[in-house]
C-alpha cells in the first residue's frame, strides 16, 4: 500500500512538471557551437541575474531550453556577450530567432541586447499581449504628441481617454500579470510624462504605492518604484538625511527606519523598508556613504530583515559592491575558485599585475600576445596572475587562447561576486598591486595601447631598473 501511494506520488509530481514546462527553441545562425544560457531575475531591484540552464548551439544554428515554469517570468537567454529577453508562461512553447546583426557584435567587443523576433507566437500569449500593448500605445501617443505644445489642453483631454480605454482593459483582462504590467507601463509611459493635468507626487504615490501590494515579480512595478524614489535624498530635508547617514554609520535599522518613517511617501512599512534598500544601492555610485558602511548595513538586512524578499535582495546587492580602491590594501590574500587556487601573499618584494580575461571576448584575445611578450620581459620583476571566466565548455579558439595563458590562473564563474567586489565589469580588465599589497592603479594600464598611446610596459620598465 505505501509503495502505491508513493507511486502515485512520483507520478503527480511528474505530471506537474510536464505540464508546467516551457520549452524555447531558438535559431542563432551566427553562434553555432557556442555555449547559451538563460537566466532568470533573482531580483529586479539588484538586477541580479540567476544561470538556470545552459546549452550549446548545434550546427544548424539551434538550440533548445526546456524549463520547469509554475508562473509568468521574465528571463534572459544568450551568450556572455549578446543578451535577449522574453516573458515566458507555464506550458508554452517559444520559437525565437537570436539574430545579431550589427557589425560590432561579429567582434564581441561590448555587451549589448539583441531584440528577438518570435515566430508562430500565440495570441493569448503574454509576450503577445505586452507587444501588442506597447505599438498600440506608441502609435496613439505619436498620434497625440503634436497636440502636447500646440495645444496642452487638448492633448491632457486625448490622455484622458487613452488612459480610460486601457482602464477599460485592464478590468476586462483575468490575468493578474498582465492586467499589473498594463497598471504600470500607465505609470511609466503616460503619468510620468508631466503633461498638463498629471497626478501630482502624492497623486502617484497614493494610486500606484501606497496601499498596492509591492509587485517583485514584475519589471514593470520596479521600473515605476526606481523613477519614484530615484535619488530620494534629494528630496527630504537635509538635517533628517544627516540624521539618515548617522543611522547609516551606527548600522542600526531600528534608527534608521524611525528616520525614514517621518519621510514623505513612506507610510508603508514594506516599501520604506525596500526604499532603504534603494539609497543603500544609488550610495555605492556616490560618496556620500564609504563602501564599508553600506556593505555592513546592506549585510544586517539580509540578516534581519523583517521582510524575507528584502534578505535576498539586500544580499544580492551586497554582492555587488566594489570593494576595492587605489592606495588601499588588496582585499584578497589568495584567490580560491572552484578548481585552481593562487596564494597571492606568497608572493615577495615583486609587483603584481592581475589580469581578468574572458575566453569568450575577441578583444580579450586579441590582447593575450601583448601580454605573452610582456611576460617574457618582465616576468622575473613583475608576478602575472590571470583571473578568468570558467566555462564547461571551450570551443577551440577559447581552448587554445586558454593554453598559451603560461602564468598562475584561476577561474570563477561569470555569476561569482568577485567580479563585481573587484569592479571588473568589462574584460580584459588590469590591476597592478605594488610590493606592500596596496592597489597602485585599477584599472591598469594595458598591454597594448589606449587613446593616448600608453601601455604598461614604461611602468614595468621602471620597475625593473636597480
Amino acid at each position: 500500500m505505501e509503495l502505491r501511494y508513493l507511486l502515485l506520488l512520483y507520478l503527480s509530481i511528474v505530471t506537474f512538471m510536464h505540464s508546467a514546462q516551457v520549452t524555447i527553441t531558438g535559431y542563432a545562425p551566427q553562434f553555432q557551437n557556442q555555449q547559451f544560457h538563460i537566466w532568470k531575475y533573482s531580483d529586479f531591484l539588484s538586477g541580479s541575474l540567476q544561470e538556470i540552464q545552459e546549452t550549446v548551439v548545434n550546427e544548424e544554428g539551434i538550440f533548445t531550453f526546456k524549463l520547469p515554469i509554475d508562473q509568468i517570468e521574465k528571463l534572459v537567454v544568450g551568450n556572455m556577450q549578446l543578451t535577449g529577453y522574453l516573458y515566458v508562461q507555464p506550458k508554452s512553447r517559444y520559437n525565437i530567432e537570436f539574430i545579431a546583426d550589427q557589425p560590432q557584435h561579429k567582434s564581441y567587443n561590448i555587451k549589448e541586447e539583441v531584440e528577438l523576433t518570435f515566430l508562430d507566437l500565440d495570441s493569448n500569449d503574454i509576450n503577445y499581449k505586452i507587444l501588442g500593448l506597447h505599438a498600440w500605445l506608441d502609435n496613439n501617443l505619436a498620434d497625440i504628441f503634436v497636440e502636447r505644445d500646440n495645444n496642452p489642453g487638448l492633448y491632457a483631454s486625448k490622455i484622458i481617454v487613452l488612459k480610460k480605454m486601457l482602464y477599460t482593459d485592464i478590468l476586462l483582462d483575468t490575468a493578474a500579470f498582465f492586467s499589473s504590467f498594463m497598471r504600470y507601463t500607465i505609470a511609466n509611459d503616460i503619468d510620468n510624462q508631466g503633461f498638463l493635468g498629471a497626478p501630482s507626487t502624492l497623486e502617484k504615490y497614493q494610486l500606484y504605492l501606497e496601499k498596492s501590494p509591492i509587485r517583485y515579480d514584475n519589471d514593470v512595478y520596479m521600473d515605476f518604484f526606481k523613477s519614484f524614489y530615484d535619488q530620494y535624498l534629494s528630496q527630504i530635508d537635509s538635517k533628517v538625511s544627516d540624521e539618515l547617514f548617522a543611522a547609516f554609520a551606527a548600522n542600526s535599522l531600528n534608527a534608521s527606519d524611525s528616520i525614514l518613517s517621518t519621510c514623505p511617501y513612506l507610510s508603508n512599512p514594506e516599501l520604506r523598508s525596500l526604499v532603504r534598500i534603494y539609497i543603500l544601492k544609488q550610495a555605492l555610485s556616490d560618496d556620500f556613504l564609504p563602501k564599508s558602511v553600506i556593505r555592513s548595513n546592506l549585510q544586517h538586512i539580509s540578516a534581519n530583515a523583517v521582510f524575507p524578499y528584502h534578505r535576498l535582495i539586500a544580499a544580492n546587492i551586497c554582492s555587488q559592491v566594489e570593494l576595492i580602491q587605489v592606495g588601499n590594501t588588496f582585499i584578497f590574500d589568495s584567490l580560491k575558485g572552484p578548481n585552481e587556487t593562487v596564494i597571492l601573499s606568497k608572493v615577495e618584494n615583486k609587483f603584481i599585475y592581475l589580469h581578468a580575461f574572458n575566453p569568450s571576448n575577441t578583444n580579450a584575445i586579441n590582447e593575450l600576445a601583448a601580454l605573452k611578450k610582456l611576460h617574457k620581459a618582465y616576468g622575473s620583476k613583475v608576478e602575472f596572475i590571470t583571473i578568468y571566466v570558467q566555462k564547461e565548455i571551450l570551443n577551440s579558439t577559447e581552448k587554445y587562447a586558454m593554453e598559451s595563458i603560461e602564468w598562475s590562473r584561476v577561474g570563477f564563474t561569470l555569476n561569482d561576486p568577485i567580479w563585481a567586489n573587484l569592479g571588473i565589469r568589462t574584460f580584459p580588465y588590469y590591476i597592478l598591486i605594488d610590493r606592500d599589497f596596496n592597489v597602485a592603479a585599477s584599472p591598469a594600464l594595458s598591454p597594448t595601447p589606449n587613446g593616448k598611446y600608453e601601455t604598461i610596459e614604461k611602468t614595468f620598465f621602471d620597475l625593473s631598473k636597480p
